[in-house]
């Protein structure tokens, strides 16, 4: 079940690469910037953590990098507080990534009875 999930993030992933491709970009909708680049950026942006690889994804990671770089999606991000370890490499140094699964993991621990 993990591995057909991870295969339908790959392949919606790389339909946003490929619209990335169809529109010449660097918006998925062409020039522009729109609400359906922030509503995409998350998912996207995630598979650092969901260990989809996007390395054949070009056009995904220029994307990335360009909404990473916007001041607006600087300043988004870092409401009510900056977490780079959700976005994992090259946003996030390994020890902001080993110290977010350590929270992470916290949050899930069973309670002794």
């Amino acid at each position: 079940a993990i591995a057909r999930f991870g295969n339908e993030a790959k392949r919606c992933l790389k339909m946003l690469d490929d619209q990335l491709q169809q529109t010449g970009g660097p918006y998925l909708l062409g020039k522009d910037v729109s609400i359906v680049d922030v509503s995409c950026f998350p998912y996207a942006a995630s598979a650092y953590w969901a260990c989809i690889d996007v390395s054949d994804m070009p056009q995904l990671q220029a994307w990335l990098k360009l909404l990473h770089e916007r001041p607006s999606f600087k300043t988004g991000l870092s409401i009510p507080f900056a977490r780079p370890a959700f976005f994992g490499p090259p946003w996030a140094t390994e020890e902001e990534i080993q110290s977010e699964l350590g929270v992470n993991a916290a949050q899930f621990s069973i309670p002794k009875q």
